[in-house]
C-alpha cells in the first residue's frame, strides 16, 4: 500500500471521529513531513518504511529542524498512532510496525504556573481598564480568567461554554471537549456569583439574552483564536519574564494549586478530564517539591498525642 493512501485514510477515519481541528492539524502537519522526509529516502510503500527509518527522521527533525526533544515525542506520538491504526485495520501485521519499538526521548518536565502575584497583576489591570468603549472587553477578559482558574477550561471549551451550559442551582458547567465528550465540571460558589454578576452586565450591554458565556460585542462565540489572541495582548502588557502567559497556563496552576494544598491525583484527572492517568502523573512529576509541603499538613501524625 502506497504510504500517502495510508495517512490520507487515517486522517480520513480520524475526521469521521470528530477529532478537534487542532489535533487533525497536528496529524496533518506532521504526517506531510514525515511522508516528504520518506519520499526524499525514495520509501513510498508502507511496507518498505522500517524502524530505522523512523529514527532517522526524527534525527532529521533535531539537526535539520532544529526540534527539541518535546517536539519529536509529540511527532512520534503522532507516528506511532497512524502504523498502530494500520495494525488495527490489518495493513501491516504487529511484528511489521516500524514505530513499535521506537522510544519516546526522555523529557525535563517542566510546566510553567501562575503565582498569586501574576494573577492580582492581571486582574488588576482589567479592573482599572475604565475607558467606557472597553469596559465590555475588560469586563469579559476578567471573568474569563477567573473561569479558566477555576475550571482549568482548554481554549476550545472555554469558546464553546453557553449560558444554557451553566446550571447555577446545581453548580456545574457542561464542557464538550476533546472528541466532543460532554462533561460534568463543578463550579465552586466565588465562581458562579461573578458569573452571575458578568451575565447580567452582558445582557445589558448587548441588549439581548447572550448565548455563550464569553461572547464578542456583538453577540457573537469568541473563537479559540481570539482567546488566544486576548492573552497574546495581555502578555504584551504583563510583560512577565517568568512565566509564559496564555490560557493553558491557567490550566496547569489549577493543578499545581490542588496538589500543593493537599488534593489527591485521582480527583486532579477527574478535574482536568484526562483520560489517561499518565498525563496527570505528569504534573506530579512536575510538582514534586510541593510535596513535602503537603506531607508537613496532612500527615497523620499530626492528630496522634504522641
Amino acid at each position: 500500500m502506497l504510504l500517502k493512501f495510508a495517512i490520507k485514510s487515517f486522517l480520513d477515519e480520524r475526521k469521521l471521529n470528530n477529532v478537534s481541528p487542532h489535533t487533525l492539524d497536528r496529524y496533518t502537519r506532521t504526517l506531510d513531513e514525515f511522508h516528504a522526509f520518506c519520499v526524499s529516502e525514495e520509501i513510498v510503500n508502507v511496507e518498505e518504511v522500517m524502524t530505522p527509518t523512523v529514527k532517522k527522521y526524527l534525527l532529521h527533525c533535531q539537526e535539520a529542524k532544529g526540534n527539541g526533544v518535546v517536539t519529536k515525542n509529540s511527532k512520534l506520538r503522532v507516528i506511532k498512532t497512524l502504523f498502530n491504526d494500520m495494525v488495527t485495520n490489518e495493513y501491516i501485521t504487529e511484528k511489521q510496525n516500524p514505530a513499535k519499538k521506537v522510544n519516546y526521548g526522555k523529557e525535563d518536565i517542566i510546566i510553567p504556573v501562575f503565582q498569586d502575584y501574576h494573577i492580582k497583576q492581571m486582574l488588576s489591570y482589567y479592573r482599572n481598564l475604565k475607558q467606557k468603549d472597553k469596559s465590555y472587553y475588560a469586563y469579559r477578559d476578567y471573568a474569563l480568567i477567573l473561569f479558566l482558574l477555576s475550571t482549568g477550561a482548554r481554549v476550545g471549551e472555554a469558546s464553546n461554554i453557553r449560558w444554557d451550559h451553566i446550571d447555577f442551582e446545581n453548580k456545574a458547567a457542561i464542557f464538550f471537549g476533546k472528541l466532543r465528550r460532554q462533561q460534568s465540571v463543578p463550579l465552586v460558589d466565588k465562581l458562579l456569583a461573578e458569573l452571575a454578576e458578568w451575565r447580567l452586565f452582558q445582557e445589558r450591554k448587548l441588549g439581548q439574552k447572550p448565548i455563550y458565556v464569553f461572547s464578542t460585542d456583538d453577540n457573537k462565540q469568541l473563537s479559540p483564536n481570539g482567546i488566544k489572541l486576548i492573552f497574546k495582548r495581555l502578555q504584551a502588557k504583563m510583560n512577565f519574564k517568568d512565566v509564559r502567559l496564555s490560557a493553558h497556563t491557567f490550566r496547569h496552576s489549577l493543578a499545581y494549586r490542588f496538589l500543593r494544598d493537599g488534593g489527591d491525583i485521582v480527583s486532579l484527572q477527574r478535574l482536568l478530564r484526562h483520560q489517561n492517568m499518565e498525563i496527570t502523573r505528569k504534573y506530579l512529576s512536575a510538582f514534586g517539591h510541593v510535596l513535602p509541603e503537603i506531607n508537613e499538613r496532612h500527615n497523620p501524625l499530626n492528630n496522634l498525642d504522641i
